[in-house]
């Protein structure tokens, strides 16, 4: 029970991590083109950091797999609970950003009908366009890993060469497509790239021996340096939101180092880190607050130049965070209670 805890623990650091790096990633909508160094760290974080959660969700599915089979247990990934825990929030978010939407823009009929649409078609407003892609991702992976039996690699190598045909297909045909359609594809296209770091995940958590603080601090490190490495000779060039790789090969393994990496660091951190492992408790709150078109990076980059003359984006990433974290750490909270009354 104790290594259960501990595994456990480190997840959710590596969460907590993870997400401070997505909202780090994001201060690109205030970052000027003008400042290599910004445009350096978001080529860098955006090369892994939607990867890693869905990393983290393979490799959780790992953890839950073994501790079922010590009990003589077959595991199983619940529909009904998957669809609780990330659909209906897919939802609710979605009826929040467009409510917020309208809020700032109540001009703009168009962008609201705009978001319906790729709500209601699964492609999803950035960031919310994840829930869903985690929600149909792991239902695949469990379907083909504990129904079928297809081990992680052979999910992993059907996974990439379908991504590869289906970015060069997309790619091919996007302009011919109409709005509906192309939200459609864009859903189902990114399955591929998702149900392949689920599955990376699951097969890392096999790799993984035991703990070792000082060992798994040094090869974190290690892979977070080749990482900077590789991203600064060259960028993938990705976003998972639509659908558009640069180099998706390429992002694989990106974004299998930097998620590797995160949670072999969180691995090697001491224990008692109890703020780091709130936020990454209420990871999924702080995805959605954060962004557009919630106010939250905005008002930030407003007060920053007001006061400093210029939206400097390490200082409006604090900002936010200031405003952020304390409702999500509080929402999360509420959330827990109402499901605890629930259950009694």
């Amino acid at each position: 029970m104790k290594e259960k805890n501990k595994r456990l623990e480190y997840i959710d650091l590596a969460k907590g991590l993870g997400i401070l790096l997505v909202v780090l990633g994001h201060m690109n909508l205030i970052i000027s083109d003008d400042d290599e160094a910004g445009r350096a760290v978001v080529h860098i974080i955006y090369s892994f950091h939607m990867p890693l959660f869905f990393v983290l969700t393979g490799f959780v599915q790992g953890h839950l797999a073994r501790q079922r089979a010590a009990e003589g247990k077959i595991h199983r990934i619940s529909p009904k609970r998957l669809f609780l825990r990330l659909m209906v929030p897919y939802f609710i978010w979605s009826a929040v950003y467009m409510i917020a939407q309208y809020l700032t823009d109540r001009s703009d009929a168009e962008k609201l009908w705009d978001m319906a649409k790729a709500a209601v078609f699964m492609c999803g407003s950035a960031p919310l366009w994840f829930l869903n892609a985690l929600f149909f991702s792991e239902l695949i992976f469990g379907a083909l890993r504990y129904s079928l039996g297809i081990n992680e690699r052979k999910i992993m190598a059907g996974a990439a060469v379908l991504s590869v045909m289906a970015s060069r297909l997309y790619n091919e045909n996007m302009p011919e497509l109409e709005q509906v359609p192309r939200y459609l594809t864009i859903a189902a296209c990114r399955l591929l790239p998702s149900a392949f770091f689920v599955a990376f995940g699951c097969y890392l958590y096999g790799l993984l021996g035991k703990r070792s603080r000082r060992g798994d601090l040094r090869r974190g490190a290690g892979l977070a340096a080749l990482l900077t490495v590789m991203v600064t000779v060259y960028s993938p060039g990705v976003n998972m939101h639509i659908f558009r790789f640069g180099d998706i090969l390429y992002f694989f393994m990106t974004g299998a180092i930097g998620s590797a990496a995160v949670i072999l660091i969180c691995r090697g951190l001491p224990e008692g880190l109890k703020g780091l492992s709130l936020l990454g408790k209420s990871s999924m709150d702080i995805m959605v607050l954060h962004y557009t078109p919630m106010p939250f990076i905005p008002l930030s980059a407003a007060l920053i130049e007001r006061l400093m003359g210029k939206p400097y984006f390490v200082f409006v990433y604090v900002v936010t965070l200031v405003m952020v974290c304390p409702l999500a750490i509080g929402l999360s909270f509420l959330k827990t209670a109402w499901v605890k009354r629930g259950s009694e």
